[in-house]
Order: structure tokens, then sequence, then C-alpha cells
């Protein structure tokens, strides 16, 4: 989402990290829209929480993944191809991205 549109408030069970699910939003990553699947676009910014905000700032796309997955509920999808899942997202968010990450203000 861009700053303009915000939709949802941050720190909402309707806006949970984009990666892990955790509730606690601390990072936007910047980023222009992108298909993340067929006919499922990604409408810009993305939100982190603290840990998964550090790792995308440090870089460590690599490290995403393991984190992420190990917070989502078991039975919900194959461990493996949710790891895999998250780092085609990964993979193709670092290449949308239109700024470093950055902290949200409060």
């Amino acid at each position: 989402m861009t700053e303009t549109e915000n939709p949802e408030p941050l720190n909402t069970p309707e806006r949970p990290c984009d990666f892990c699910i955790s509730s606690t939003i601390e990072w936007i990553i910047p980023a222009a829209p992108f298909e993340v699947a067929p006919a499922n676009m990604s409408p810009g910014d993305w939100v982190a929480c603290g840990s998964c905000g550090e790792l995308i700032h440090a870089g460590k796309w690599g490290s995403l993944a393991p984190r992420a997955t190990k917070l989502w509920p078991r039975g919900e999808s194959d461990f493996a191809e949710a790891a895999q899942a998250v780092r085609r997202l990964g993979a193709a968010l670092s290449e949308h991205m239109t700024g470093e990450p950055r902290r949200v203000e409060r």
C-alpha cells in the first residue's frame, strides 16, 4: 500500500506482517506494484514486523523464509511449500523495492 492510500491501520489483525502474520508492524517496505501470482497484484508498499523488517533491511532474504514460516499455523499448508512461496515473494519484492525499508513512526 502506498502511504497516501493507507487503507488499513497498522498494528491490527486486519493488517498483519506481510511475511509472518505477526500483528505488530514496525517496518514499511516501499515497493512498486507487481504481480505476485497470476491475476493477483501487490498494490505497492508492504509491511513487516520487527524481526522480518530487520532481516529485509539487512538484506538477509535467505533468512526470511524460515523466520516467517515458523510462525504460520501448522496444517495450513506444507512447510516446504510455504517456505518456497515466501522465498519467491521475497525475491520479487526485492526487485520492486523503491527505497530503503523504514521504521514505522509512532
